[in-house]
């Protein structure tokens, strides 16, 4: 077999069985904004079965995402904002921001995936620059994204944080020297194991955590160009990190999409 076919059977064997850890949810009939909710009114869903499940038919089913943002149940609302999320979906984003204002979510739920747009870049300077700083469990996404995305607007801010941290304006943050000392880059083209493709370009992660990592691809959405990817790292037993890592399809490669850690202990 040569090495082409062997490629294409390895991804085609990820796909399947990723598709094996949500496969008691696929069984069951989603057939409306009830079938949906229901899945999403789960107190935490960002391990186990449901999360791959919603991150795989999200994109079909992205109306009914929608209309939970504004379900009476809070849980609801946070879990549809953070599928929205995983998921990246442009309607999915514009329905999100645009209903901010009004929203009744308190706190934001989920990744930050790319591209940043200008609502991004409102809330990263009103949070972390106008109120001097003050980090929150979000701040390490955002300022990834802000690596990750490498355009001008990005670039000039982020360099803005490292100059004001670095000043001692801003207190400090440790993902603002992980992304000057290591510029993250795109990932190789034409690999198929997508989880150790994570794990050896995780400049978010020490090489010394890298060694003892272990990574589980969750899923894909519906049209395989997107892919969810669990990390848990930690050389210390009770000093883990768990990530959840979103790569996104781009020519015959694949990119970061987004980077968030779920937890930490």
């Amino acid at each position: 077999m040569d090495r082409a076919k062997r490629l294409a059977l390895t991804l085609t064997l990820s796909i399947f069985i990723a598709s094996l850890s949500f496969a008691s949810h696929a069984s069951q009939s989603i057939s409306s904004y009830e079938d949906i909710r229901r899945l999403l009114a789960e107190r935490s869903i960002v391990d186990g079965e449901t999360l791959s499940f919603l991150f795989s038919i999200g994109d079909e089913r992205i109306q009914d995402l929608i209309r939970a943002l504004d379900d009476s149940n809070n849980v609801v609302r946070r879990n549809a904002q953070a599928v929205i999320r995983y998921l990246g979906n442009d309607a999915g984003m514009v329905a999100l921001i645009e209903g901010y204002p009004k929203s009744r979510i308190q706190l934001l739920a989920g990744p930050v995936p790319l591209p940043l747009r200008d609502w991004d870049y409102e809330y990263i300077r009103k949070q972390y620059l106008q109120k001097s700083g003050e980090w929150d469990q979000r701040a390490a996404s955002y300022i990834y994204a802000l690596a990750l995305d490498g355009g001008p607007k990005a670039t000039a801010l982020l360099s803005e944080l490292t100059e004001k941290m670095e000043k001692g304006v801003i207190p400090y943050h440790y993902a603002l020297y992980e992304v000057k000392a290591i510029q993250p880059k795109e990932l190789l083209a034409r690999e198929t194991d997508l989880a150790k493709l994570v794990v050896d370009n995780a400049f978010f992660i020490s090489s010394g955590d890298r060694e003892h990592a272990s990574t589980r691809l969750m899923g894909f959405n519906h049209a395989k160009d997107r892919a969810l990817i669990e990390v848990n790292a930690g050389s210390v037993p009770l000093a883990e990190e768990s990530y959840h890592i979103v790569l996104q399809k781009r020519g015959e490669g694949w990119r970061f999409f987004s980077i968030t850690r779920v937890a930490v202990s």
